[in-house]
């Protein structure tokens, strides 16, 4: 039971550190589609126009665009990063930000190649995890009934094997 909760935390810590390499934001020339994910920073002025709302020191707001009109942005937020790096999640709060206190305008978009490092790195440690365990091998002087085995009550089908 002990080697599977750890299978599962290990799994589980790689599944999260794959996910995280997934996206990375670039910058766009046009006006990204609504409903697709956006960070926007904030000028110096947007600074001074938003304080009231968001903080003397707001650098950035990352959410989903609602709508893009020819002067303001309604962006549904998810996070605010102020200047000294500090983070603040947001619940999909909809905010409406004139375009003139918006500098650069980035979009959310799939990172393949670090995404495939990440996942390779995940598999490599889950396959070092489950070898290192040697979970087929009996162990001698254990008073175990299961021969050193799992039980097949708990043994995990993944493809052709059996862990």
């Amino acid at each position: 039971m002990r080697r599977l909760r750890h299978l599962r935390w290990t799994v589980s810590f790689a599944a999260i550190a794959a996910a995280s390499a997934c996206y990375d934001y670039v910058p766009v020339t046009t006006s990204p589609p609504v409903g697709e994910m956006v960070a926007l920073e904030i000028t110096d002025r947007g600074r001074v126009d938003l304080s009231d709302r968001f903080g003397p020191g707001i650098a950035r707001i990352e959410g989903r665009l609602v709508s893009a009109q020819p002067d303001q942005y309604v962006v549904a937020i998810s996070r605010v990063t102020q200047i000294n790096g500090d983070q603040a999640s947001w619940t999909g709060e909809t905010a409406r930000l004139s375009r003139d206190v918006v500098g650069n305008v980035q979009s959310r978009q799939f990172a393949r190649t670090r995404t495939a490092l990440v996942a390779a790195a995940a598999t490599a440690g889950v396959v070092g995890f489950i070898v290192s365990r040697n979970w087929n091998s009996s162990s001698s002087g254990s008073s175990d009934s299961t021969g050193g085995k799992m039980p097949a009550s708990l043994r995990i089908p993944i493809g052709r094997f059996v862990f």
